[in-house]
């Protein structure tokens, strides 16, 4: 064999050598690429399902909020009614109260009128009475 000939068989070692380095990396960079796919699709698994999470508390608490609000505006309603029916009441209570003073005052009146009237009788009766004597 002359020198060529070792050339081209060293050279073709080389290229052959370089070929399955070339397919060895390309495995490797394939794997790596599909762990990094993977890694990256389990890690937006797990961001997805935090979010599914949050968002079915948020839910969660706009339906309780909802219902807590529900309820209040109820209790106020509830509580803006009896207030009304105690006003009404109370409104009732004071013409009531209204018209007993009057027939009260007009009683008293009446009593002071007679009261006058027997202050006069008796002051008539007390001067006949020394008028006799």
């Amino acid at each position: 064999m002359d020198n060529n000939e070792k050339i081209y068989d060293l050279l073709e070692k080389i290229y052959v050598e370089l070929q399955d380095t070339k397919k060895g990396l390309r495995n490797e960079l394939q794997d790596t690429a599909e762990n990094l796919r993977s890694e990256m699709q389990d890690g937006f698994n797990k961001a997805n399902s935090k979010i599914d999470n949050l968002e079915s508390k948020t839910g969660s608490l706009e339906s309780e909020l909802k219902d807590f609000r529900k309820e209040t505006s109820d209790r106020f309603d509830k509580l803006e009614n009896k207030l009304d029916d105690i006003e009404a009441n109370n409104a009732d209570r004071h013409v009531t109260i209204n018209g007993e003073l009057k027939r009260i005052k007009a009683g008293l009146s009446k009593v002071e009128i007679i009261t006058a009237d027997n202050w006069g009788d008796i002051a008539r009766l007390k001067a006949k009475r020394n008028n006799i004597k």
